[in-house]
């Protein structure tokens, strides 16, 4: 396994957490020769091998598959070299290693030809490190559901096409498999029945709220993957029946809107367990209704549900409760809103979690809370997390810029709901370690080629120009930048060499720009420091101030031995507001010494001063 993942994202155990390996359980994670040949005489109950990552001599899944157990299981797994993520983002230096879906297939017909065997695939996602879903052939990914494809620790990519879109397209047309994101093929000399068609997990959360979801081919189970996780998924059972009364009045699409029907509650362990239910979601049928050009009735759906969600006869007066502050904040003046809420409140009643066959069917009520919670937000919930938390088309926001307005929600209030829904989401990951927080931190950019195509129409803008002795003039472009950083070659010259900086003009009235300027000289290999010369407002260090003026200076101090000038420019970005208070502390402290220094002329040129010269002479005192 991957340790290096561990310090990232609870999800880095999810692999093995998938099979429920019991502690008392043998299990081998084959990741050198040692580990091979040392196990020699033991059988297991689970082998783990990943053969992209560890080759290892003599090893094959027959080999494998004789140190097994009763009931024991092999487990192969890689990340697909040939994925539609690598190919999405341009990353496909692993093609023709040999190890692959073919790879796999070839092992289990070894396999198959010599030994009886059972085996399932699956198709972890995004990765084996990190895994957050397990796809199979019984459930491929749906459309929209391969979202969480920016977490690159390695290297900038670029986003060469939309990848959650064309990973439902492959999958709808049978293709996923040969271009799935990973891979886990489980071999077993016993039956697999009971394993489940896909699994997800939600566990980048607080202990409190971890849990799984397994879909089977005729049944839902939700359980708890920590102990401290029961009371949470037992909740459903505690709320369901309230729940349902408060839905009883609310039609969708022409369909009464009810929940799923729970079918068993296994206490002990933390299980709830519903029927499966068939059918599109809201999300999907909202999708195609945009597809087919229909945005006025996609956007009547939207409206008709958020009028009927928050016109319920069972509506009260919102009250603030602690319970209500600890999760969702404090909210200053909530009683001007005029809020009103439900006995019981499914802030999680989204287009997602909303599948219409003949009836529209609720199958997610895990995040239902009795205290009091205002109904407007549950509107704002189900409107955002369809226009957008999932990164739609822009141009889709265009088309629904009044819905909020339209259901009631106006700006002030929306400004309300986003921090509320930020505050929910930071209790929720309360004590967890989360992917994408780990990627703000370390990850590596993802390019879109409109985002990569700003980026190079920005450093062309951003030349400098250098100017001759003669006074001609040549453009240098940038060669590097990162982020407000731009950085020049330029030759030496014994008498130094001016530049102007074109690219951070800032000769427009009441113009100001704060720039960073650096130059080296490469002396030998080693990079050396050169004088600069500059006429803007020095403000300390390299930071210079520009003011209506075209950024000029000078650089000098080559040796004979040098290469060349490599200079770097950074603007730093300032309001206009600390830009005039830098401006007006540092007038103030020119007054001051201007100031003094008038003093000072004004003493020697009084009498007194002059009287004093021959005594201050005799101390041996130098004046001019």
């Amino acid at each position: 396994m991957e340790q290096e993942e561990t310090m990232r994202t609870n999800r880095a155990g999810n692999l093995k957490r998938f099979f429920h390996i019991a502690d008392d359980a043998r299990v081998l994670e084959l990741t050198t020769q040692q580990t091979f040949e040392s196990s020699d005489d033991i059988k297991f109950d689970f082998i783990f091998w990943n053969p992209l990552v560890d080759r290892i001599s003599g090893v094959s899944a027959e080999v494998l598959f004789d140190r097994l157990a009763a009931g024991g299981k092999l487990i192969l797994y890689f990340d697909n070299p040939v994925s539609v993520h690598a190919f999405a983002t341009g990353n496909v230096d692993a093609i023709g290693n040999g190890i692959g879906y073919d790879f796999l297939k070839r092992q289990l017909e070894e396999l198959r030809g010599k030994r009886e065997v059972h085996y399932r695939w699956y198709y972890p996602y995004p990765s084996v490190s990190f895994p957050v879903a397990f796809y199979s052939d019984n459930r491929l990914p749906g459309p929209g559901e391969c979202e969480d494809n920016y977490y690159n620790f390695e290297r900038a990519c670029l986003e060469v096409f939309d990848e959650r879109e064309v990973t439902g397209r492959i999958a709808s047309d049978g293709m996923y498999p040969y271009l799935a994101h990973a891979y886990m093929l489980v071999i077993s000399p016993e039956t697999l029945e009971g394993y489940p068609n896909y699994t997800r997990f939600s566990n980048e959360r607080r202990m409190q709220a971890q849990i799984r979801t397994d879909l089977y081919d005729d049944s839902v189970q939700k359980s708890a993957v920590t102990p401290e996780a029961k009371t949470h998924v037992l909740r459903m059972r505690d709320v369901k029946e309230t729940l349902a009364g408060t839905l009883k009045d609310i039609s969708l699409l022409g369909r009464e809107c009810v929940l799923n029907e729970m079918t068993e509650v296994d206490e002990a362990s933390g299980i709830v367990r519903f029927a499966y239910a068939e059918g599109k979601s809201l999300e999907q049928v909202l999708d195609e209704m945009l597809a087919d050009g229909k945005c006025q009735e996609a956007e009547q759906v939207l409206l008709s549900f958020c009028e009927r969600l928050s016109s319920g006869k069972e509506l009260a007066s919102f009250e603030m409760t602690e319970a209500f502050a600890e999760m969702f904040g404090d909210v200053p003046k909530w009683q001007q809103y005029g809020w009103r809420s439900l006995p019981v409140s499914d802030i999680d009643l989204v287009s997602q979690n909303i599948l219409l066959s003949e009836k529209a069917v609720v199958i997610d009520y895990e995040w239902t809370f009795e205290f009091p919670i205002p109904v407007e937000f549950l509107v704002f919930r189900f409107l955002y997390f369809y226009l957008e938390a999932k990164n739609r088309n822009p141009a889709m926001q265009g088309q629904f810029s009044e819905v909020y307005q339209k259901a009631g929600i106006t700006e002030e209030m929306k400004e309300i709901f986003l921090a509320m829904e930020t505050n929910f989401q930071h209790w929720v990951q309360h004590g967890a370690k989360v992917l994408c927080n780990s990627f703000d931190e370390e990850g590596k950019p993802v390019l879109t080629a409109g985002e990569l195509a700003d980026r190079l129409r920005g450093l062309d803008d951003r030349y400098v120009t250098l100017v001759g002795e003669g006074g001609q003039r040549s453009r240098v472009d940038a060669g590097r930048a990162k982020e407000n950083t731009y950085v020049y070659k330029l030759p030496k010259s014994e008498n130094g060499i001016k530049v102007e900086l074109t690219g951070f003009d800032a000769s427009e009235e009441g113009e100001a720009k704060v720039l960073r300027l650096g130059a080296m000289a490469d002396r030998g290999g080693n990079h050396v420091g050169l004088s600069v010369e500059t006429d803007g407002m020095h403000l300390g260090g390299l930071l210079y101030l520009y003011e209506n003026c075209l950024p000029q200076l000078t650089v000098s101090g080559f040796a004979q031995e040098d290469d060349g000038a490599e200079i770097s420019v950074e603007e730093i970005s300032m309001s206009e507001a600390a830009i005039r208070e830098i401006k007006t502390t540092i007038a103030d402290m020119r007054f001051i010494i201007d100031n003094r220094e008038q003093q000072i002329r004004d003493l020697k040129n009084s009498a007194s001063w002059k009287v004093t010269k021959p005594l201050r002479m005799l101390k041996g005192n130098k004046e001019e």
